[in-house]
Protein backbone atom coordinates (compact mmCIF):
# COMPACT_ATOMS: atom_id res chain seq x y z
CA UNK A 1 0.00 0.00 0.00
CA UNK A 2 1.02 3.67 -0.40
CA UNK A 3 -0.32 5.77 2.25
CA UNK A 4 -1.04 9.33 2.93
CA UNK A 5 1.46 10.06 6.17
CA UNK A 6 0.62 11.31 9.18
CA UNK A 7 2.31 15.22 7.44
CA UNK A 8 -0.86 14.91 5.60
CA UNK A 9 -3.01 15.00 8.67
CA UNK A 10 -2.54 12.85 11.87
CA UNK A 11 -6.07 12.78 12.59
CA UNK A 12 -6.79 11.62 9.13
CA UNK A 13 -3.83 9.14 9.51
CA UNK A 14 -5.22 7.61 12.39
CA UNK A 15 -8.32 7.38 11.23
CA UNK A 16 -7.17 5.52 8.17
CA UNK A 17 -5.27 3.36 9.99
CA UNK A 18 -7.97 2.23 12.88
CA UNK A 19 -9.92 1.39 9.46
CA UNK A 20 -7.69 -1.01 8.57
CA UNK A 21 -7.58 -2.68 12.15
CA UNK A 22 -11.56 -2.56 12.28
CA UNK A 23 -11.29 -4.46 8.87
CA UNK A 24 -9.51 -7.20 10.62
CA UNK A 25 -6.22 -6.56 7.91
CA UNK A 26 -2.77 -5.48 8.98
CA UNK A 27 -1.47 -3.44 4.96
CA UNK A 28 1.86 -4.12 3.95
CA UNK A 29 3.09 -0.20 3.63
CA UNK A 30 5.57 0.12 1.10
CA UNK A 31 5.33 4.03 1.14
CA UNK A 32 4.45 6.98 2.93
CA UNK A 33 3.63 10.66 0.73
CA UNK A 34 2.66 13.55 1.95
CA UNK A 35 0.12 14.95 -0.59
CA UNK A 36 -2.70 13.60 -2.67
CA UNK A 37 -1.31 14.81 -5.83
CA UNK A 38 1.93 12.15 -4.80
CA UNK A 39 -0.04 9.56 -3.55
CA UNK A 40 -2.33 9.06 -7.37
CA UNK A 41 1.29 9.60 -9.30
CA UNK A 42 2.95 6.39 -7.28
CA UNK A 43 -0.20 4.40 -7.65
CA UNK A 44 -0.28 5.13 -11.65
CA UNK A 45 3.34 4.32 -12.19
CA UNK A 46 2.62 1.21 -10.61
CA UNK A 47 4.52 1.75 -7.28
CA UNK A 48 1.33 0.25 -5.28
CA UNK A 49 -1.95 0.31 -4.37
CA UNK A 50 -3.72 3.08 -2.36
CA UNK A 51 -7.11 2.98 -0.36
CA UNK A 52 -9.34 6.78 -1.48
CA UNK A 53 -12.35 8.04 -2.17
CA UNK A 54 -13.70 7.74 -5.73
CA UNK A 55 -14.92 10.86 -5.83
CA UNK A 56 -11.56 12.41 -5.59
CA UNK A 57 -9.61 10.04 -8.34
CA UNK A 58 -10.00 10.67 -12.44
CA UNK A 59 -10.03 7.44 -14.05
CA UNK A 60 -7.60 8.65 -16.34
CA UNK A 61 -5.36 8.39 -13.50
CA UNK A 62 -5.42 5.08 -11.79
CA UNK A 63 -7.68 1.96 -12.06
CA UNK A 64 -10.86 1.89 -9.15
CA UNK A 65 -12.20 -1.11 -7.63
CA UNK A 66 -14.96 0.02 -5.15
CA UNK A 67 -14.50 -1.90 -1.82
CA UNK A 68 -17.48 -3.51 -0.37
CA UNK A 69 -18.43 -4.34 3.75
CA UNK A 70 -14.81 -2.03 4.75
CA UNK A 71 -14.69 0.80 7.60
CA UNK A 72 -12.75 3.03 5.29
CA UNK A 73 -14.94 6.01 4.10
CA UNK A 74 -15.09 9.65 3.13
CA UNK A 75 -16.71 12.37 4.83
CA UNK A 76 -17.13 16.04 4.21
CA UNK A 77 -16.92 19.00 6.10
CA UNK A 78 -16.44 22.46 5.80
CA UNK A 79 -15.06 24.86 8.37
CA UNK A 80 -14.48 28.30 8.58
CA UNK A 81 -13.64 31.84 10.73
CA UNK A 82 -16.54 33.50 12.67
CA UNK A 83 -15.87 36.51 10.83
CA UNK A 84 -17.88 36.82 7.81
CA UNK A 85 -17.06 39.87 6.81
CA UNK A 86 -16.13 38.93 3.16
CA UNK A 87 -18.90 38.67 1.03
CA UNK A 88 -17.21 35.92 -0.88
CA UNK A 89 -16.91 33.63 2.31
CA UNK A 90 -20.57 33.46 2.99
CA UNK A 91 -21.31 32.80 -0.53
CA UNK A 92 -18.73 30.11 -0.95
CA UNK A 93 -20.59 28.32 2.44
CA UNK A 94 -23.87 28.57 0.42
CA UNK A 95 -22.43 27.43 -3.00
CA UNK A 96 -20.66 24.36 -0.83
CA UNK A 97 -23.98 23.29 1.20
CA UNK A 98 -25.94 23.60 -2.11
CA UNK A 99 -23.64 20.76 -4.01
CA UNK A 100 -23.29 18.63 -0.66
CA UNK A 101 -27.36 18.49 -0.66
CA UNK A 102 -26.86 16.88 -3.99
CA UNK A 103 -24.94 14.11 -3.29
Amino acid sequence: FIVLSPNFGKGFYNDFMNAFKQDGFKPKIKKYVDSFDELVFNVSIGEGIAISSTDVVRDSDVKKIRLINSHHHSEYVIGYKEDLSQPFISSFIHECMDYFRTL
